[in-house]
Parts: structure tokens; C-alpha cells; sequence
């Protein structure tokens, strides 16, 4: 960071840091709204990965792909590495998801599957198993469970919605 830390440029990077590692009640309730905005996402895609997309539809997607850049390029700039974290899986599905969300609209909703990818980062944050240790017993418990769990969800939504893509047939209805 080159920025003066008293600078407006450093005080936000500042901010930022705190509030996507730090340790505060504060950067703990923001990154648990992180991930209730990646689950709202995620049922999002779902629900509407059968639709055709309508001009409502698109919109509600440029604000999520919108979103989820701001989310990108802020983790990004407060990143301590940023080769590294782009080549991060999180990271390349987040950019795929951001991708699928602003730009592949103009060429073919076909690849709306690949916008479940954002359910990799439900729970794959540091941070965030950091503080559900801190903050839950059924997760201290029973972490290797849910981590499974979201996993498999994952997966699952991915291939069924590989195949839907490929296997459905739109003139027959089915």
C-alpha cells in the first residue's frame, strides 16, 4: 500500500482490511452479511436458472455482477498478495460469475450454470471459519460436516445445471 495511511486512499484501505480480517464485532457482522448476500446469490441463480432472461432479470444480474466486482476488487486491493489470490479458485469463480453476470448476457444465457461457482465461497473465507469457530458450537462440532456439505451442494447444483444446459430441449418444452 503506497497510499499516506493518512490519506483518504489509506483510510479506506485501512477500513477495508479491518472489516474483511479483522477481528472487531464489527468485521465479524460484515462478513456474516458477506456471506447472507453470497446465499441470497446463490438462490437467486437458482431460481432463475430456468428463466428466460427478461429485462427485469438482467438488471437484477448487472446489480449482482456489479456487486460482486466491488466485493472482487476491494478484496483484491487489500490483498497482501494479489498473484497469489488470483489464482485462488475462489478467485477465478468469482471472476467467472462476474463474468457470466455483465457480459455473457449479450452472447448466451446457456452459461447462466456457471454462476453457482459463487457458492465456492460460502464458506472457504479464512476469516470467516475463523469466526464461526469463535462464534458456533454446531460449527466447532461439526466443521468437516458443513464444509462437506457445501461442497456437495456445490457440486450438485453444478452438474445439474451442466445438465439442464445441455440436455434440455427448448422446442419440445422439456
Amino acid at each position: 500500500m503506497t497510499e499516506d495511511a493518512g490519506s483518504t486512499l489509506g483510510r479506506l484501505h485501512r477500513s477495508l482490511r479491518l472489516l474483511y480480517t479483522g477481528r472487531s464485532r464489527k468485521a465479524t457482522w460484515f462478513r456474516y452479511c458477506l456471506i447472507a448476500f453470497d446465499a441470497a446469490t446463490i438462490i437467486y441463480f437458482i431460481l432463475t436458472a430456468a428463466l428466460q432472461p427478461t429485462g427485469s432479470i438482467l438488471a437484477i444480474n448487472t446489480v449482482f455482477g456489479l456487486l460482486i466486482l466491488t466485493d472482487f476488487a476491494a478484496r483484491l486491493w487489500i490483498a497482501e498478495d494479489r498473484a497469489k489470490m488470483f489464482w485462488q479458485i475462489y478467485t477465478i469463480a468469482d471472476l467467472v460469475v462476474v463474468t457470466s453476470l455483465l457480459l455473457l448476457p449479450f452472447f448466451t444465457h446457456e452459461a447462466a450454470f456457471l454462476r453457482i461457482l459463487r457458492g465456492l465461497r460460502l464458506i472457504h473465507s479464512y476469516h470467516l471459519i475463523r469466526d464461526l469457530r469463535h462464534d458456533s458450537k454446531f460449527f466447532r462440532k461439526h466443521e468437516d460436516a458443513v464444509l462437506a456439505a457445501v461442497n456437495l451442494f456445490v457440486f450438485v447444483f453444478v452438474t445439474t445445471s451442466v445438465v439442464f444446459v445441455l440436455n434440455f430441449d427448448k422446442t419440445a418444452g422439456y
